[in-house]
């Protein structure tokens, strides 16, 4: 599986390194590595994201509405935590430039929690929003 995904979490290590380049110019990317400032961090599969996408999507999939709905609600809900991702992981980067000793609370606590919560936030204010047929 992870062979499979390996092109993802590489491009997704990319984008996110041109995003750091905002913070610390040296950000680069190689293979899903992000390095900078004599640290690196590494996007893997399993913190790329893909548990929280996992949960909206099953959420969107599972209410009964019609397939455009369902569409148009994965196509703007994944996008937009696709880029929140990206954030949480230049968040990461800089935690683990700045506060070292707090990596690892940010990164199986505060950021999986936080995550979760906006997949769900999401997927409620899809069906907030739906039309009603």
């Amino acid at each position: 599986m992870m062979n499979l995904l390996q092109p993802y979490v590489n491009l997704t290590a990319w984008i996110a390194s041109l995003i750091s380049k905002l913070l610390y110019p040296s950000a680069t990317a190689i293979n899903g590595i992000i390095n900078s400032e004599n640290t690196s961090l590494q996007v893997a599969f399993g913190c790329d994201g893909t548990d929280q996408f996992i949960v909206f999507i099953a959420g969107v999939l599972a209410f009964p509405t019609d397939w455009n709905q369902k569409w148009k609600g994965l196509i703007k809900g994944l996008a937009l935590l696709y880029f929140l991702n990206l954030f949480r992981i230049v968040g990461l980067l800089h935690i683990i430039i700045s506060n070292t000793e707090q990596f690892d609370f940010f990164h199986e606590v505060v950021f999986p929690a936080l995550f979760i919560f906006l997949s769900v936030a999401f997927w409620i204010y899809w069906l907030k929003n739906l039309k009603r047929v």
